[in-house]
This record gives structure tokens, C-alpha cells and sequence, in this order.
């Protein structure tokens, strides 16, 4: 037997052993492969989510809290992705951010909280989040820079510390740094279709963005989840591209 057909054989186990499949996506509208099924998903961010709320501290106000809540689980109901429960969380940070982990956790900001206008503006920044998530961006990323060992070593066997040190590491470099440039432009066009069938006005994620675009001086240094996303007035008009297309499918 050939070094080539042991190779092959070696890594066809690999994949059979770790459950790897090809499924549709309809986020991205296109098959993918995926080294995690859901359940492995939903263990890596039950894992991750500890460590989260470790260095970021939940915000304990009921009254936020459900508002929050509330708005997601709408939101997520309409999603394209129903293989998860959705959990929706308020940071207790003077930073303007949102962010995800894997698992369908969703984190929001007290301060985004208090600058947004209405429910309709916390629900697109909320139904981007959900759109990270189903998609995977999240999870494609970490296979993508600590592969799968390392990865299946913190879901299947608890994980050695310095393996757990790394992926959570990790993690924050995403929820800092973002994702790439056509990510958050799915994460967008999702936002806008999720608002719209949740019964949210997505108008309103364009009135935040302009917000933003209107007081970037003054909070530059304070969009934490901003920083390193395309330029609010291609997003917007991205978003207003996606709105027009809603209006045509009535």
C-alpha cells in the first residue's frame, strides 16, 4: 500500500470517527463541512461561556435583562437556524459592543443597551449577532486557527489548561478583532431579513448605524465591536440594498 493510500485512509477515519458531515446552510446558501455537529457546538460554548462571564460581568438588572431576552427569542424563533437554544445576555460595560460565542450565546453591552432609541434598533444589532452564529463564522474561524484537535480536545476530553487558555484566548481576539469584511455583510443582510420576519422595523438598524456615523468622534475608542468592521456607510447602504429587496418580494 501506497504513503498516499495510508494517508487517505488515515484521514477518512479521522473524519468518520469526529462525525464530520456536508450540510446546507442556508445562511450562506451553500453546502460546508463541518468537523462539529450542534451538539459538540453547544458543549464548546457551554465550555467558553464560563470563561466569558468570567472577564466580562453580567449586568443583573432584571428589568434590561428580560427586555433583552424577549427581543432575541423573537428573533431567534425566525432565524434559519432552529438546531440550538439561543441565549441572550447583558454585559455590565461602559463599551459600546455586542458579540457571540458559539452555542448561540449572544452578549449586548449596558451601555448599547442605553444608547439605542427603540426595540427595533436593539434588534438588529441582536439578529446580527444571531446571524454570526448561524452561519458559524465563529466556529470556522477557531478550526480554521487552532484545528480540530485542539479544538475536540476541550469538548471530548475536558481539555488540557493551556489548550482551554488558548481557544478562550482565542475567542476574545475574535470578539475584539471581528470577523472578515463579507462576515459581517452576511451577518447584516441576515439582521435585515430577521428584524423583518420577528416584526421589527429593520429601518431602524440604518437610524443606529447612522447614529453612529453622526457621534464617531465623540465615541471613537468606545465602539469596541465596531473598530475593525467595513466603514458604516457601506453597511448602510448594504442594508438599505437589502431592505429595497424585502419591499420587492411582498
Amino acid at each position: 500500500m501506497t504513503k498516499n493510500k495510508v494517508i487517505a485512509i488515515l484521514i477518512l477515519s479521522l473524519i468518520s470517527l469526529s462525525g464530520c458531515a456536508t450540510v446546507y446552510n442556508p445562511a450562506t446558501e451553500r453546502k460546508e463541512f463541518h468537523f462539529f455537529d450542534t451538539k459538540d457546538e453547544i458543549e464548546l460554548g457551554n465550555h467558553l461561556a464560563g470563561e466569558v462571564e468570567h472577564k466580562y460581568s453580567l449586568y443583573h438588572n432584571s428589568r434590561s435583562s428580560l427586555r433583552i431576552d424577549a427581543i432575541g427569542q423573537k428573533l431567534a424563533k425566525v432565524c434559519d437556524r432552529q438546531d440550538m437554544p439561543y441565549e441572550f445576555k447583558v454585559v455590565d460595560s461602559d463599551e459600546l459592543n455586542a458579540f457571540t460565542i458559539v452555542g448561540g450565546k449572544v452578549y449586548i453591552t449596558r451601555a448599547i443597551i442605553d444608547f439605542c432609541s427603540s426595540d427595533d434598533e436593539l434588534a438588529g444589532i441582536l439578529a446580527h449577532e444571531i446571524g454570526h452564529n448561524v452561519a458559524r463564522h465563529q466556529v470556522k474561524a477557531l478550526e480554521a486557527q487552532l484545528g480540530f484537535g485542539l479544538l475536540s480536545s476541550l469538548i471530548f476530553s475536558d481539555g488540557k489548561k493551556q489548550n482551554a487558555v488558548r481557544i478562550v484566548n482565542t475567542v476574545y481576539n475574535l470578539i475584539n478583532l471581528g470577523y472578515s469584511r463579507g462576515d459581517e455583510f452576511l451577518a447584516d443582510r441576515l439582521a435585515v431579513e430577521y428584524t423583518y420576519k420577528a416584526g421589527y422595523d429593520p429601518k431602524a438598524f440604518i437610524g443606529f448605524f447612522e447614529k453612529l456615523k453622526r457621534k464617531k468622534g465623540e465615541l471613537l475608542g468606545y465602539l469596541a465591536f465596531l473598530n475593525s468592521h467595513p466603514p458604516f456607510s457601506q453597511r448602510i447602504e448594504a442594508i438599505r440594498k437589502e431592505i429595497d429587496l424585502l419591499g420587492k418580494e411582498k
